[in-house]
């Protein structure tokens, strides 16, 4: 099988207007006031949702990230809400293709007293700045822990793993296949409490 024949259709993201159900036929108070809460985000510009044809990614800076003013959180989900199954390389590429292929993001395993999981959901929490190295090398707007440097088996290597019966599978895109993120520096340096 060709790599062309094994790629997913992956679209780019584009930003929508959500239409919010009417508040009216929501009787969980919790989630109402959740709805009113992103309403009252979005009209002050602290949330928007970009979408493609696979997920749907609640974008929230400023006061709307919850404790990290500095941060930008994604909250992605499937569209139609269909079961989000848990891929690590399209959580990559959400993050590359709406803020940028080199800021930084992690996933909280919080302790259970913290712990939310009221949708089939996923959260990022982003660096509004892109990595870069300073004059010595060093790693700068960057997470004190993690690798140092990019390794990724190449497409042959991975075939040889799956054709050796080992676990692994092949990439269906490759950072080449990004779109352009979404947010442009100045909307980020707009939006983030950057000093």
């Amino acid at each position: 099988m060709s790599r062309a024949s094994r790629k997913r259709t992956w679209t780019r993201f584009k930003w929508i207007q959500v239409d919010y159900t009417d508040l009216a036929l929501i009787h969980d108070e919790t989630m109402r006031r959740g709805i009113e809460r992103e309403r009252e985000w979005e009209r002050r510009g602290l949330t928007r949702v970009a979408e493609n044809n696979l997920y749907m990614v609640d974008v929230n800076v400023g006061e709307a990230v919850l404790g990290a003013r500095d941060a930008i959180w994604l909250s992605v989900r499937r569209t139609q809400r269909s079961r989000l199954p848990r891929d690590w390389r399209d959580l990559q590429r959400i993050k590359a293709e709406i803020v940028g292929p080199e800021h930084e993001a992690i996933e909280i395993f919080p302790a259970e007293s913290r712990v939310v999981d009221s949708a089939d959901q996923f959260h990022l929490w982003v660096l509004p700045r892109p990595l870069y190295r300073d004059e010595e090398g060093r790693m700068m707007n960057c997470f004190p822990f993690g690798w140092a440097q990019r390794f990724v088996k190449t497409e042959e290597e991975t075939r040889q793993l799956l054709d050796s019966n080992q676990t692994n599978r092949a990439f269906d895109f490759t950072p080449d296949d990004y779109h352009p993120p979404l947010m442009t520096r100045k909307q980020i340096e707009s939006q983030c409490l950057l000093d």
